[in-house]
């Protein structure tokens, strides 16, 4: 591929054209995992960030994970549900992943933001649709290992 530079005609090979979108994309997500870990990231921002971390090559795991995190309370979690247009916890199930991995392991790395699903338990996402018997996570996954034990706290309630 040809283009212009400076005035110049130069040519692009294949490697140069994945190297400048890797690039691309590696600035935007910095951005948004900047924005993410500042804490002031609306329900907006964050729902953005879901969608955009969707459709990506291999969904960008790492992306979800920092937007997940930035959900600071249940207040935030349901209007990020609102937004999406359905409950966060469905939305994942049906647009993002059904593999444990994908919620389970750390897709940043070194522990900047904490796993989607550690980050949902500690919302009390996780025990309160476990114990209202609704479609959770655990269920879509059959991992036994995310079910919980009944734990006080305030109730999920979509």
């Amino acid at each position: 591929m040809k283009i212009k530079k400076n005035g110049k005609v130069i040519n692009l090979t294949e490697s140069d054209l994945k190297r400048i979108v890797k690039k691309i994309l590696n600035e935007e997500n910095e951005s948004t995992y900047t924005l993410m870990s500042s804490g002031n990231a609306t329900p907006a921002e964050i729902a953005e960030a879901m969608e955009g971390a969707i459709g990506r090559v291999n969904n960008d795991e790492a992306v979800m994970q920092a937007a997940i995190s930035a959900i600071k309370d249940m207040g935030v979690f349901k209007s990020v549900s609102n937004i999406l247009g359905q409950d966060v916890v469905n939305w994942l199930i049906k647009e993002y992943s059904t593999d444990k991995d994908d919620y389970k392991t750390d897709k940043y790395g070194n522990n900047k933001f904490p796993t989607i699903y550690d980050h949902l338990d500690e919302l009390g996402v996780i025990r309160d649709l476990d114990n209202n018997n609704r479609a959770s996570l655990s269920s879509v996954i059959q991992d036994t290992m995310w079910v919980k034990t009944n734990q006080p706290g305030d109730t999920y309630n979509p």
